[in-house]
């Protein structure tokens, strides 16, 4: 059996998470290549624009956490129309680097830290860093694989963003 252990191990919790972002900033790259993979023809369709709001939502959502943390503005709307793919990508790679920097700030003991905050309808809610870190990840897989569902059915070749797959190829 091949090793293919990777060799990019976290050492605290913090590196953990800092390790999924490498993924997650990886993963911009393969979704919009998919994306771009989707025939002329089709890129007029519902279901490409409904993909490429998805990739604003996603960015939208990274903006929104930064924001609740005091780290920039929130965005305007959490379901945005986004007009240019190159533009979405860009702005997505820029939200996950603004986290890889805080992220780089923090210590194990920060992921304890309760976080005071206010949904997008106004209800004041508490939660851990750690617990808004691991439902950013969530929600990244899970609108990932709606993407990659528009995609095959427009005719392209969805992203293989399996973080195990990801994880073999750092060994």
């Amino acid at each position: 059996m091949e090793n293919t252990r990777s060799t990019d191990v976290a050492v605290t919790a913090v590196d953990g998470y800092g390790r999924i972002f490498r993924y997650e900033r990886e993963c911009v790259a393969l979704v919009v290549a998919s994306l771009e993979s989707v025939p002329i023809e089709h890129r007029s369709d519902a279901l490409y624009q409904k993909a490429l709001t998805l990739v604003g939502h996603m960015r939208a959502a990274l903006q929104v956490w930064l924001a609740r943390l005091g780290m920039g503005q929130m965005p305007t709307h959490p379901f945005p129309s986004a007009e240019s793919l190159d533009r979405e990508a860009e702005a997505w790679r820029a939200a996950i680097e603004q986290w890889s920097n805080y992220l780089a700030t923090c210590q194990d003991a920060d992921l304890e830290r309760p976080i005071q905050y206010r949904t997008t309808t106004g209800a004041a809610y508490e939660n851990t860093l750690g617990d808004i870190l691991q439902h950013l990840f969530g929600h990244a897989l899970y609108h990932r694989g709606q993407i990659a569902l528009l995609v095959r059915q427009l005719g392209g070749t969805p992203a293989v963003t399996d973080f195990i797959v990801w994880a073999r190829q750092q060994g």
